[in-house]
């Protein structure tokens, strides 16, 4: 198992902003403008068809990359993150496309009465097998196969400046439940909130 994340590891970043297909409606809205998309690919991939390689369901690990910059913007305002994620096969151990649903749950991290850390689910997505191939990468890897997720939460749920933990999970046939280890970030300041009487600079 190492051996697939060393290898991943060091494949870079070269992932998300090409090479996937139209996420599925309702997951990123045609006005969210994911920042620093940067891709640094140097050797051309060989291109596959998501829908026929075939899916697997012995998934073992949830192995993540998450780029520097994860946020997407609408109106000003921090509305979607985008991740790398390799669902690793038992047999293979390569990331593959999978069969069963996915879920990704976005937390709130807030302090109790007593300033000990706590977290409240904010929204979480369930990705069919269907909706999930929207995100399938078509460059295939050395690693396997992934998919590019760029997910949006509801215009009402206002995150910024908030900490937050993203967690993904994998429901197999077989009723086991995989989760990636959690993802800590703190989600920007919309640009609404910032101050608007900034003094000029040297006065």
């Amino acid at each position: 198992m190492r051996l697939i994340a060393i290898v991943i590891a060091g494949m870079g970043m070269a992932l998300v902003g090409a090479g996937c297909e139209a996420p599925p409606k309702g997951q990123v809205p045609s006005d969210v403008r994911i920042l620093n998309t940067d891709s640094r690919p140097t050797v051309k991939p060989r291109e596959v068809e998501p829908t026929r390689v075939p899916a697997r369901d012995d998934i073992i690990e949830i192995i993540q990359y998450w780029p520097r910059d994860p946020w997407g913007l609408r109106d000003g305002r921090v509305r979607a993150f985008r991740v790398a994620t390799y669902f690793v096969s038992g047999k293979t151990e390569k990331g593959a496309f999978v069969d069963g649903v996915i879920r990704a749950h976005l937390y709130r991290l807030y302090a109790d009465d007593k300033g000990d850390p706590q977290r409240e689910l904010a929204h979480e997505w369930e990705l069919p097998a269907s909706e999930a191939m929207g995100f399938a990468v078509r460059k295939a890897a050395i690693g396997g196969y992934y998919y590019g997720f760029i997910l949006s939460w509801p215009d009402d749920l206002n995150l910024g400046g908030d900490w937050v933990q993203i967690v993904f999970s994998y429901q197999r046939n077989d009723g086991r439940e995989i989760e990636s280890p959690p993802k800590l970030l703190r989600v920007p300041m919309d640009n609404a909130t910032l101050p608007t009487n900034l003094p000029r600079r040297g006065g």
